[in-house]
């Protein structure tokens, strides 16, 4: 007789919560609300002065899919959660408390979902259920990049499957694409399926405050500065850029959505900066994920930087986006591999104003090439498509390569032959010296000798 199965699940945002019950609701994740816990934990730098708080909904919608929801940080205070990493000799004595704290029956094997395998607390989850399978949900546009880090084989040899929200359908992430792993995408529908379901039982609705009255274009902050992309006040101004586009689009409504982790003084300047050009700002600070205003109370437009929300409210409600200062970001991540560069490569190339009208094959093509340049060891069977890229999107296309590969990038892994070097111009002979030359340096040595006769 084969044991029971307990699902841990481990979460850290509430857009998260809302994919994975709807990849419940669809059928994705066959998870037994009875056999369940949901494990949040507040990842934030500080969690102390940014609690998280689940919304009303997401925290109904927690209740119905899973059996036990718990905050990771109050179990582990004072560490945090990403500070989470018993030594191997106290994993086992970790795992028989985590069971009787969770509830979990004694003959039942656990089955971990987490985010992200390369950090703590999910890594640390990993090694202290050591024996447990492991399926890895992602949130964000990030599963498209490649893997960032080489995973201990004990950890890669456990993953069964990936779950994912289908953002950009047909295109394939590179998370894990060196595995042979389950790849099971949600599609977005799903999610909206199951906000509706909420919606229509009357539990769902957005705060007065953050919902004008008449059509309103939507700014969604990021966190930029934080990740050290951008200095505070370049973020800032970005900010200000996108208002300005909006009331070049002729909107006179404006909600703006700071990052939580956003600071006071910067969410106050741009209000003051939308009072001096004269917009009606809304400040949405409300916790439920931004896709219930999609449904709820939709705007005419979103504008960010490149914000996974940019997909779900293009691609997932069909409203009308606009990616802002992409090409900026393009510049200024560094290193190379910086795992947020595929979400700025694919907001660049999908969502500013000018984007190229492509196919699912060339935005695939694109996404390969980017991927193995980034890691291009873990990837060597993307060569092929990278070279190919380069080869085929030369200056003046519509698609340069060199907008989203760096040449000394390209010319490192052979994708472009490097400049030839210049040719080095041998000194011929030294030109014999002139007379008048001669003729100084005698008198002077001459002087000289004569000075030091007379000391």
């Amino acid at each position: 007789m084969s044991k029971s199965v307990h699902h841990i699940v481990q979460v850290s945002s509430q857009f998260q919560i809302l994919a994975l019950c709807a990849a419940i609701q669809h059928g994705a994740v066959p998870i037994d609300k009875r056999s369940s816990t949901l494990l949040v934990c507040n990842n934030t730098p500080i969690p102390e002065i940014h609690p998280f708080v689940l919304s009303d909904e997401v925290q109904q919608l927690a209740d119905l899919y899973f059996g036990k929801v718990v905050l990771f940080n109050d179990l582990t205070y004072p560490l945090r959660p990403k500070d989470f990493s018993p030594s191997p000799s106290q994993r086992h004595i970790w795992q028989r408390l985590l069971r009787d704290y969770f509830a979990v029956p004694h003959d039942s094997r656990v089955h971990l979902t987490v985010e992200s395998l390369q950090v703590n607390p999910a890594r640390a989850l990993a090694m202290i259920f050591g024996d447990s399978p492991l399926s890895v949900h992602a949130d964000g546009l990030m599963v498209y990049s490649p893997t960032r880090f080489h995973l201990d084989p004990t950890l890669t040899q456990r993953i069964h499957s990936l779950v994912y929200p289908d953002f950009l359908p047909g295109i394939s992430p590179l998370l894990f694409n060196e595995l042979a792993i389950t790849r099971t995408p949600v599609p977005l529908a799903a999610c909206d399926s199951t906000i509706r379901s909420l919606s229509a039982s009357g539990s769902s609705s957005l705060p007065v405050r953050s919902s004008p009255t008449s059509s309103y274009a939507l700014i969604l902050g990021q966190y930029l500065s934080q990740l050290g992309v951008l200095t505070q006040s370049e973020e800032d101004d970005l900010y200000r850029g996108m208002l300005d586009r909006a009331v070049t689009q002729g909107f006179s409504a404006v909600v703006f959505r700071p990052h939580p982790s956003a600071p006071p003084t910067s969410v106050r300047s741009f209000v003051q900066y939308a009072h001096l050009v004269g917009v009606d700002i809304t400040v949405d600070d409300c916790p439920t994920p931004v896709e219930f205003r999609y449904i709820l109370n939709p705007p005419e437009k979103v504008f960010s930087v490149f914000s996974t929300a940019l997909a779900t409210a293009s691609i997932g409600g069909g409203l009308p986006v606009e990616a802002v200062g992409t090409e900026l970001l393009l510049e200024a991540l560094t290193p190379y591999q910086n795992s947020n560069r595929v979400p700025v490569t694919l907001c660049d190339l999908l969502f500013r104003a000018d984007s190229p009208s492509l196919s699912v094959e060339e935005v695939q093509e694109l996404v390969n090439a980017v991927g193995y340049c980034m890691q291009a060891r873990t990837l060597p069977h993307l060569r092929d498509d990278a070279q190919r890229f380069v080869d085929t999107h030369r200056l003046g296309s519509s698609l340069p390569w060199r907008r989203y590969i760096k040449k000394r990038r390209a010319e490192s892994l052979g994708l472009i032959s490097p400049p030839k070097p210049q040719p080095v111009v041998e000194a011929g002979p030294r030109p014999p010296a002139s007379l008048y030359g001669r003729v100084r340096r005698a008198v002077g040595r001459r002087v000289r000798a004569q000075v030091r006769g007379n000391q």
